[in-house]
């Protein structure tokens, strides 16, 4: 796809937004970049549900465009564990944070095991979920982000739709945002009943 903008006379193409060639490349100009060289790594962060199941199969659509590798990412927020408010039960609160992540390898290993056509890295951080998604994205060199966008229930919204508005609105790398279908078959009820086409 070629982008272009003209001068005020209306002759001169202009080069006006990344990702994008002018319309009259000259010989020194380099080559349009194709989908395939531009995302070969994508990072999937995943919390388990629907809608990080639904930004997982998108994602494995993309091989057909060139992806390559998959970047699996799983969360451990520890404000999970604090808000159970377990005060002096640290050794029940520890050994329930390694239950945590041994149960959340086996969930990103058994979803790894579904990817085989493409290279999987399976990855387990701890902190705030929009920020490590981030931090994984850039440390892992991804070259876009593919996120559910969750919002299967207006609490849903609010309490996991946040992460990925920070992750759109923060993250320097593109980021894809897959809605279920739960969602999407909603959305298009809603706007077929307002008469939008």
């Amino acid at each position: 796809m070629r982008c272009a903008a003209a001068s005020a006379a209306g002759r001169t193409p202009l080069s006006t937004a990344s990702g994008c060639s002018p319309t009259a490349a000259s010989p020194a100009s380099p080559a349009p970049a194709t989908v395939a060289e531009v995302y070969r790594k994508l990072l999937v962060p995943t919390d388990f549900s629907p809608s990080s199941e639904a930004a997982l199969t998108h994602a494995l659509r993309c091989r057909e465009a060139g992806a390559r590798t998959l970047v699996l990412l799983h969360v451990l927020d520890p404000r999970d564990v604090a808000s159970l408010g377990l005060i002096g039960m640290e050794a029940y609160e520890d050994s329930l944070w390694k239950e945590m992540h041994e149960e959340a390898r086996r969930r990103l290993e058994a979803l790894a095991e579904r990817c085989r056509e493409m290279e999987v890295l399976v990855r387990l951080r701890e902190g705030k979920p929009f920020a490590e998604i981030i931090r994984a994205a850039l440390d892992e060199g991804v070259d876009a982000i593919v996120i559910g966008s969750h919002g299967e229930s207006a609490a849903e919204e609010v309490l996991l739709g946040s992460t990925c508005e920070k992750v759109v609105r923060k993250a320097p790398m593109t980021v894809m945002v897959v809605k279920p279908e739960a969602v999407r078959e909603r959305l298009l009820r809603f706007w077929k009943a307002l008469g939008g086409s």
